[in-house]
């Protein structure tokens, strides 16, 4: 058992069994009937301190005794126990403060910093990106360009219409531009694509789905993906020389959130409009690095 302590004025305060430390933190050492005196002594009755362990928020000062009957009644332990009886031993504020935490964590500003802190190593080397993009670009000869995403149905099926499109015309018909993904064949663009899409001038609606594969990728001269994680993918398993293919976002002429061109699809129409929009600027950055190419053996 543990030795009982009187304060000032006769008042009784709860005892400390063998390894408590404060009288926040529970006994640790004693029964688990202390245990529950102290769930009954800290957690019943806040009213007055040590006292009332709920007794009808009287005020009155109740022994150790007393408590330790009451906590037997609501079925303490005259066993050890190494749990602490009751959720509301811990005092009224340091549950707040655990709500309040966990509230801050949870909130959408807390989430925007931290997509801010993960993407931050692609913000800083967004421009130096961009610059050796375009000098890999000026140094191999371009005349086949194989647009990648996930799924070949929403972001580069409308890379490859925009490329197309954003070629002078005397390289359309010389500069070939075909999509493909790392899903199966046939599905078509969601209508959010196609919608998007045709404002922006472009028809979605003939494409289908097409898986890639080794043919694909060894006709190509620039592979143009739309996350880094697609650009490695295809390295190792295709052996690709990593100077062929092309993280389309690094091309973007404005400061950047993310490297990646984020995927839309299931996503509200104004989700597809940035991401168009974003290819659109990448596009015409690469349509004009391939236009200035040497013409000749094209």
């Amino acid at each position: 058992m543990c030795e009982t302590e009187r304060g000032d004025g006769g008042s009784f305060r709860p005892p400390l069994s063998r390894g408590c430390h404060t009288p926040r933190s529970g006994c640790r050492g004693g029964s688990g009937l202390d245990r529950a005196a102290w769930g009954a002594v800290i957690g019943m009755g806040q009213e007055a301190a040590w006292g009332g362990c709920g007794r009808g928020g009287s005020g009155a000062r109740a022994t150790y005794g007393e408590c330790r009957r009451m906590a037997r009644e609501s079925g303490g332990s005259e066993r050890g126990s190494s749990e602490v009886v009751g959720t509301d031993a811990a005092p009224g504020w340091w549950s707040a403060l655990g709500r309040a935490a966990r509230g801050l964590l949870q909130s959408p500003t807390a989430a925007r910093l931290k997509r801010w802190i993960r993407h931050g190593p692609d913000r800083l080397l967004h421009r130096w990106r961009r610059r050796r993009a375009w000098s890999r670009l000026a140094a191999r000869p371009v005349t086949s360009v194989l647009v990648v995403c996930h799924g070949n149905i929403c972001r580069s099926p409308y890379g490859e219409a925009a490329l197309r499109a954003a070629l002078p015309p005397f390289l359309r018909d010389r500069i070939r531009v075909f999509s493909a993904g790392f899903l199966g064949p046939g599905r078509p663009a969601p209508l959010e694509a196609i919608e998007v899409a045709a404002r922006r001038g472009l028809d979605l609606r003939p494409h289908r789905s097409r898986p890639l594969d080794v043919d694909l990728v060894r006709g190509a001269d620039l592979i143009v993906v739309m996350e880094p994680g697609q650009a490695r993918r295809i390295q190792v398993v295709y052996g690709v020389d990593p100077d062929a293919v092309l993280v389309l976002g690094d091309l973007d002429p404005l400061p950047i959130e993310t490297r990646a061109i984020r995927d839309p699809v299931l996503q509200p129409v104004e989700v597809f409009e940035e991401c168009y929009a974003r290819i659109d600027r990448c596009v015409a950055v690469l349509a004009k690095a391939i236009a200035v190419q040497p013409y000749e053996g094209r």
